[in-house]
């Protein structure tokens, strides 16, 4: 039997994606297989997403829609759906803008959720969903990779592991395409907090997939991604972009990061998630052998 699933958005880029996925659902084509029953919750006059988003300060949505001609700023301005009271949850702590008091780092992130206050007033907008569902199939989260919401999206999908231990977890781990590359010390907590995120996100969900259009994870800049040809064999780029990951991770090493690792990040958390990379980065080559292999016994 189908179920219902909750969402939660972790981040301001989680929103930008979330919203268009939002409008996916709310008019799906005749014929495809998207089932919005199982993403919106039925309401006296519309349908709203069953969703937590976690923002910052001073990204919060905007309670009205734009002018014609207005700048679009934040997720909401594109927005098709209407969303629940209990769906955003500002986290007061950082800015989301501005030169100070910005999540920048994991360690920040995995902090905020290690707050009894943040956890209770997560779960009791989790349980309000929860509680309405007939049968909960489980939860998909979007979740920044490249700033502190990967700290948060670490937290966030360990209490759902243990807490829902018999739902799935669906996780998705975005990155925009430009994120201050042209800034060393940015970048390199881009790439520590991508790291990270990756290994602790992969470890509590059912299954993890990174979703970006950059075309590398590591330091150096690649160009997009293009889709000149669609194809659906994802395992040989997963494997590059997380073998090109850990060589970055390898140089970086942990003196040249030590304001990084200030933030609560300790360097044996760092050096396990390499490793797991490294594994993870081992099983899509694996993986893909076995495609190989498979696809030239059937040609013979």
């Amino acid at each position: 039997m189908a179920g219902e699933a909750v969402t939660l958005q972790l981040g301001h880029y989680a929103g930008c994606v979330g919203a268009h996925w939002w409008g996916l659902q709310r008019g799906p084509p005749r014929g495809t297989e998207l089932s919005h029953a199982a993403l919106l919750r039925a309401g006296r006059e519309r349908c709203t997403p069953r969703l937590v988003a976690m923002e910052l300060r001073d990204a919060a949505p905007a309670p009205l829609a734009l002018s014609p001609g207005s700048d679009v700023r934040l997720w909401s301005d594109y927005l098709s759906v209407q969303l629940h009271p209990k769906s955003v949850y500002i986290l007061q702590q950082y800015n989301h803008d501005g030169d100070s008091g910005r999540l920048e780092a994991f360690g920040q992130g995995e902090r905020l959720l290690q707050d009894a206050a943040c956890v209770e007033e997560l779960e009791d907008r989790l349980h309000f969903y929860v509680e309405e569902c007939d049968y909960l199939q489980g939860f998909q989260v979007l979740c920044d990779l490249h700033d502190g919401f990967s700290g948060v999206g670490a937290k966030v999908t360990e209490l759902l592991h243990d807490e829902y231990s018999r739902k799935g977890i669906l996780t998705w781990g975005l990155t925009p395409v430009t994120h201050n590359m042209g800034d060393p010390q940015k970048n390199f907590y881009r790439v520590l907090n991508t790291a990270l995120g990756i290994a602790h996100l992969s470890a509590h969900s059912s299954l993890f997939c990174p979703l970006s259009l950059r075309g590398s994870l590591g330091l150096k800049p690649h160009p997009p991604t293009a889709f000149p040809y669609i194809s659906y064999d994802s395992s040989p780029v997963v494997r590059t972009l997380l073998s090109e990951l850990c060589r970055d991770l390898q140089k970086l090493g942990t003196r040249r990061c030590a304001a990084f690792f200030a933030t609560g990040v300790e360097e044996d958390d760092f050096h396990e998630a390499l490793q797991e990379l490294r594994t993870l980065s081992q099983c899509y080559e694996m993986g893909f052998e076995a495609d190989n292999s498979e696809d030239e016994t059937d040609s013979d």
